[in-house]
């Protein structure tokens, strides 16, 4: 089933309420997988005095989802541990990550919206709408999200992979960038990859989409065709870039992560795929 989207008013009263917990944005699980992510209520009453806001995140099979943020003084109760999102994500599904992505990224949309950014007024919470709403002046916060292209560019049976500086790991994966003001989703594409690796791109096509909560971006992903250019690595963010075939592939970015999507469909021969 789906996960339902939002206000809890909308929602049935009756709905069991399942928490998550989170401390300094790192998630409360009882292993470093995600099979063991709902705590028991021996562990809510440990960490019930530690709570300091809870947000509505969804609903999915008939239960309210909520999400916790718990003070930096909280213990960690028995086995459990407040582990980084991107130490759970081998054991995640598409659903969990959605779900899980939408609660960390409205806690950090929380965290950075107390007061009114126009006049400085402790902000409120509107009563019509996912939003902050300040008493003053009246403007209206909605949880921010901000669009990043993603893009595979292929150049014959080679795709254009990249280590970049901020990976500790020695990864590779298809290049992105952030969206500016005034630009289309395609300009962007050319924009990036030139930027990043001075080549020209052509034959932009949408791939997919994916919400990526490190802390509040979108992910739209695209295929290009290579068209002219050599590569020449932007200082501070490129370490490597090169043209692989599938049969050579260097090692690649997480499973679930639309990067991976993009360089697997590669892979297998295509520029879709089947979402699952």
């Amino acid at each position: 089933m789906p996960i339902e989207f939002g206000l809890p008013q909308q929602l049935p009263e009756e709905q069991e309420r399942v928490r998550i917990f989170v401390c300094d944005g790192r998630i409360l699980s009882a292993t470093d997988t995600i099979s063991q992510l709902l705590p028991g209520r021996d562990v809510h009453e440990t960490l019930a005095p530690f709570i300091t806001r809870e947000l509505f995140v969804g609903a999915e099979n008939g239960k309210r989802w909520t999400v916790c943020r718990v003070s930096s003084d909280c213990p960690e109760p028995g086995e459990w541990r407040f582990t980084h999102m991107r130490g759970l994500l081998v054991g995640m599904t598409r659903a969990q990550f959605d779900l899980l992505g939408r609660a960390v990224h409205l806690l950090h949309w929380d965290e950075t919206t107390q007061f009114c950014g126009c006049c400085g007024t402790k902000n409120e919470w509107s009563s019509e709408s996912e939003a902050k709403l300040c008493p003053a002046c009246g403007y209206e916060s909605f949880p921010r999200v901000a669009p990043a292209v993603i893009v595979a560019v292929t150049k014959g049976d080679q795709i254009l992979l990249a280590r970049g500086t901020r990976f500790t790991l020695p990864i590779y994966s298809v290049l992105a960038g952030f969206v500016e003001p005034g630009e289309t989703l395609e300009d962007c594409v050319k924009r990036e990859i030139f930027e990043e690796v001075g080549i020209r791109v052509t034959n932009i096509r949408y791939f997919d989409s994916q919400p990526w909560p490190f802390p509040n971006s979108l992910m739209i992903g695209f295929f290009a065709d290579y068209e002219s250019g050599e590569i020449t690595m932007q200082d501070g963010e490129i370490l490597e870039a090169d043209w692989y075939t599938a049969d050579a592939m260097p090692p690649g970015p997480m499973r679930l992560s639309i990067a991976r999507r993009l360089i697997d469909a590669f892979v297998e021969g295509g520029d879709t795929f089947e979402r699952k």
